[in-house]
């Protein structure tokens, strides 16, 4: 009888499906190591290099989870208002932005291991300057599907030769962090073959009534062309950021995949005990 109950315990444990874990993460950074405006203070009137974040949004954080490997990332926005700021041009700044590229380091190296590209079939970037209206992005910001892709740039890349990322632009009346990594170079020679595509949930519409909650911004893994690739999470780093480079993700996550939850043992298997 002992074996018996022993071999349904166990059976029930072995039965039950792994689940979802999740790792919240803050933001400790300003700006990416080695990135070419961290050798200098941003001209007055203010310091940039000292500020989390500058003009909107403030990205405060987020949730990582994981079944089998990555299953999603989450970011949570807030649509921050400077003091000078009227609701129109608190509207309009917002409508400027877009997000950047989202980085995956899987063994936090230095080294990324995937990008998910934002604008896949962008490949002539105009200097920053002349971004002067929202019309002339030319970005991506909506729901769907983008491309994920193998990538083998080293964050502190040097700042010459073949460089791996697309750096901020500007938009009208509204300074960036000026030359900080936003998207992947598609043609810089460190980009590799797309592995399957990921959702993107869009990208916030600004809120009636808002109160600068925070508004999630979410990339999910669980899709068909994904299954099986089990990106690892035990020590990942996360990139993410937006085209002004105004707030910058740069943090490591620990997320304990494929555990499992043991079933419950119903009615019938209890009488069994007896």
């Amino acid at each position: 009888m002992a074996r018996f109950i022993l071999a349904l315990i166990m059976g029930a444990f072995l039965a039950a499906p792994a689940y979802a874990a999740e790792s919240t993460f803050g933001d400790g950074t300003i700006y990416w190591p080695g990135s070419p405006e961290a050798e200098d203070a941003y001209p007055e009137p203010t310091d940039h290099n000292t500020q989390d974040h500058y003009g909107t949004p403030d990205i405060t954080g987020g949730v990582a989870s994981a079944t089998d490997g990555l299953d999603s990332v989450q970011f949570n926005i807030v649509i921050t208002r400077e003091a000078d700021w009227t609701e129109e041009l608190w509207r309009n700044v917002w409508f400027v932005l877009y997000p950047g590229d989202l980085f995956l380091d899987t063994n936090s190296d230095g080294v990324w291991e995937y990008v998910v590209v934002m604008n896949p079939d962008k490949t002539d970037w105009t200097p920053i300057d002349t971004y002067v209206s929202n019309t002339q992005f030319g970005l991506n910001r909506d729901a769907g599907l983008y491309p994920l892709h193998r990538f083998t740039a080293p964050l502190q890349a040097p700042f010459t030769g073949a460089y791996p990322y697309h750096e901020t632009i500007k938009p009208a009346n509204f300074r960036p962090r000026y030359d900080h990594p936003i998207w992947a170079d598609m043609g810089s020679g460190y980009m590799g073959a797309q592995v399957g595509s990921v959702q993107f949930s869009g990208w916030p519409t600004f809120p009636e009534g808002y109160n600068m909650e925070p508004l999630p911004v979410t990339f999910d893994f669980n899709t068909t062309s994904l299954q099986g690739l089990n990106i690892p999470t035990n020590n990942l780093t996360i990139g993410f950021t937006i085209s002004t480079a105004s707030d910058v993700i740069l943090q490591q996550v620990s997320v304990a995949s494929g555990e499992h939850r043991p079933c419950p043992i119903s009615v019938p298997n209890m009488l069994l005990l007896q």
